[in-house]
């Protein structure tokens, strides 16, 4: 098996999608993923394209501000992240939801990292 049919087989799509205003938090978050997770797929993209970003790019997972309802419809795993640190970060997960408060990297790391076992199992 070559190292791309590898990659094409194992690698995670994520979509990280806030508005403008949060750029460089968007940004930021997107580099130490790529950086940490060299074999994901990630995308950024402003807020309000959301939705078409995800019809077209097809992620496993999609981290992000407040999602608009429809956006998200073929997406099993998404981590709605609460910009004001007292307030809950929703996660789903294959239809599994909780919530945390102020989530770290690390944390939204071990979300990923589950989506990514789930996909590589088929599950996803």
């Amino acid at each position: 098996m070559s190292i791309g049919t590898q990659h094409e087989r194992t690698g995670i799509k994520i979509i990280i999608g806030f508005d403008d205003e949060y750029h460089a938090y968007r940004e930021t978050l997107a580099a130490a993923i790529r950086i940490l997770r060299p074999e994901a797929e990630v995308m950024t993209v402003e807020q309000e394209k959301l939705g078409g970003v995800v019809k077209r790019f097809g992620p496993d997972i999609v981290i992000g501000g407040q999602f608009k309802d429809g956006d998200l419809d073929d997406v099993r795993a998404w981590i709605e992240l609460a910009l004001d640190p007292t307030q809950s970060t929703k996660v789903r997960v294959d239809g599994q939801y909780s919530e945390v408060v102020n989530p770290t990297l690390d944390k939204l790391l071990v979300i990923i990292e589950e989506v990514a076992q789930l996909k590589r199992m088929g599950d996803l």
